[in-house]
């Protein structure tokens, strides 16, 4: 939900964000990795996913997203915003949560 609620100040997709990320948190072998990469994905309206190395061997990974396969430089500065503004989020909320704690 903080990357959709991102996205949408960003003015990228954040219901695609919150969908993406909901049906293909699972889609990739590492279990923490795919969450974030799911509704990054969905924001930016762009499919992660094919065939990968690791250690050298190929490796193909089920398809996170429904959007396009050619990413373009702007992806990666709409994907670095949304990163800068999901972790001010992120932030602003645990200092929300640590100081009604303290009460």
């Amino acid at each position: 939900p903080l990357i959709a609620l991102a996205a949408r100040l960003c003015g990228q997709d954040g219901a695609a964000a919150l969908r993406v990320g909901l049906r293909d948190r699972l889609n990739h072998p590492s279990p923490n990795s795919a969450h974030p990469e799911a509704a990054f994905a969905g924001a930016l309206g762009v499919s992660l996913g094919g065939t990968a190395f690791y250690g050298g061997k190929p490796r193909v990974l089920p398809r996170i997203g429904e959007g396009q396969w050619m990413l373009e430089p702007a992806h990666i500065r709409e994907a670095v915003r949304l990163l800068n503004t999901a972790s001010v989020l992120g932030l602003g909320l645990a200092v929300l949560l640590g100081l009604r704690r303290k009460r």
